[in-house]
Formats: C-alpha cells, structure tokens, sequence
C-alpha cells in the first residue's frame, strides 16, 4: 500500500495519514506483512534443431483509490491511495532454427 510519506496535512482538517492507512488496510484486507506467491508450471516441447528463447513477463496490478476522512468540524478530505491487488505472468517464446 502507498500513501504520501507522512502523511497528509489537509488545511482546516489535520493530518491524516495513519487513519487512512488504516481504512485501506482494513477494506482491502492487505498488511506489509502480506505476500503473494504466484506458481505456475510450463511445459512445451522443442522440435530438433531449434533454438527456443522463453520470456517470462510477471506484473503487479493496482487498485488505485481516495480514501475519504471526514474531520470532527466535518470537513471532508480525500487522500490518494495504491493497493498491490494481484499479480500476472506472461509467457513468449521466439524460436530459430539451427
């Protein structure tokens, strides 16, 4: 998860920081603690006399959001947040022949 380092000090409403670490945290059930580990198997066989180059191409996919605080005056403030929500592996090959 990625807020502003800090926090974010919002004129008239304060700092918000942990409070909306901690509303993120707890909607998208995530933690620094929290780990992903992906397996996948790949079988593919090689004709005779080629060469076959394998790329494996992972990313992470984000949720991106506003977390919304309302102060105790009801002063409303929206801070921009990023959650690692899942991760894709993409295979390609390229082959040549010897």
């Amino acid at each position: 998860m990625s807020l502003p380092a800090g926090g974010a000090e919002v004129p008239g409403v304060g700092t918000f920081g942990r409070k909306a670490e901690e509303a993120v945290k707890r909607n998208y059930s995530v933690s620094e603690e929290t780990r992903k580990m992906l397996t996948r198997e790949f079988s593919f066989e090689v004709p005779p006399r080629t060469k076959r180059v394998v790329s494996f191409n992972h990313a992470r996919v984000w949720q991106h959001g506003l977390a919304r605080l309302t102060g105790a005056d009801g002063v409303v403030a929206e801070i921009p947040f990023k959650v690692a929500v899942d991760m894709t592996v993409n295979l390609a090959q390229n082959d040549t022949t010897a």
